[in-house]
């Protein structure tokens, strides 16, 4: 039976995705995994240590354990790495309600504002949230076709190559190798659920408040259930909820736009390292660095750059 799930699994301790490349073949290995087990795809946002998805699919765990098997093989090789990647257990929880699912889609797409990346969900390229009501916001779509051969493909690491013939023919993949987001998400899905594009801006720029867990709440009229059966059983999405781990309270800061902006993200102090300190140890990458050279990299970087401790720890996985 399909149904809508939200999941999110996470790697606190080292960054999944170093580059634009790394992104790249996370879009790749996420279609490939909702082809093989029949999941379609409504939301998503990539972040440098966790993945949020929004799905309609019969088993989200075989989903999630495809897209991770593919990803790490390739993280794992590129970086000449061994073992598994972020944690084992992730986050599941099935949407029931429009209401219900309208929230989640929201959280997912506004992520990158919580966690300081950019103060626009419109901004960060690694989501779906361009996807949606293009006729609303005017958005005219630009393609560049592809003209790398499936062979270059894969040695820039942008796809699996045996795998490339799975794609729908309707799937396209434009110049930088990414594959077009809108060919594999279900844009009228989503679009049903926030009814118009004025609602859709309204919810991507609405501050978290106890109103999202009223309006979720309104999913229970025709259930029977009173209200306290009813939260107990689909419990209203909030921030706390879905990402417990993380300040809560200085993400919804975030959401205000009280952040600097200009600071350095995770990759861009990943491409440092990578371009910088890996050829300078003479190692084939940050795997390889000793504790004492990453210490050193990390106080160098932290000055120049002003990179954040954690930041560095993720990134040197330390």
């Amino acid at each position: 039976m399909t149904n809508c799930f939200h999941v999110c699994f996470t790697s606190h301790s080292e960054v999944m995705f170093r580059n634009d490349s790394d992104y790249i073949f996370g879009i790749f290995s996420m279609v490939l995994a909702a082809i093989r087990t029949g999941t379609t795809i409504l939301a998503f946002a990539l972040m440098s240590d966790h993945v949020h998805i929004i799905i309609l699919t019969s088993s989200y765990s075989k989903f999630v354990s495809s897209f991770r098997d593919s990803y790490c093989k390739h993280f794992n090789k590129k970086y000449s790495r061994e073992g598994p990647l972020g944690e084992e257990s992730f986050y599941h929880k099935q949407l029931i309600g429009t209401n219900h699912i309208v929230a989640a889609i929201s959280y997912v797409l506004r992520n990158p504002i919580h966690h300081g990346i950019c103060k626009s969900p419109f901004e960060y390229e690694f989501t779906s949230s361009t996807c949606y009501f293009r006729k609303y916001f005017s958005r005219k779509f630009f393609y560049n076709p592809c003209l790398m051969s499936n062979r270059e493909l894969f040695r820039k690491g942008l796809a699996v190559r045996n795998a490339l013939s799975e794609l729908s023919s309707e799937v396209r993949i434009d110049g930088n190798g990414m594959i077009i987001f809108s060919d594999f998400v279900d844009i009228p899905f989503v679009e049903n659920h926030y009814v118009t594009g004025r609602r859709f801006t309204y919810y991507m720029t609405r501050l978290s408040s106890e109103e999202w867990q009223k309006e979720q709440m309104e999913d229970n009229v025709g259930t029977r259930m009173s209200e306290s059966e009813y939260f107990a059983f689909n419990p209203p999405i909030t921030i706390d909820s879905i990402e417990p781990t993380y300040n809560n309270s200085d993400m919804i800061k975030k959401e205000g736009g009280n952040f600097n902006d200009n600071k350095i993200l995770d990759k861009k102090v990943c491409e440092i390292i990578d371009s910088i300190y890996v050829p300078k140890y003479h190692v084939k990458s940050y795997v390889h660095l000793s504790l004492s050279q990453k210490r050193i990299i990390a106080n160098e970087v932290r000055a120049k750059y002003f990179a954040k401790e954690m930041q560095l720890q993720r990134c040197l996985a330390m």
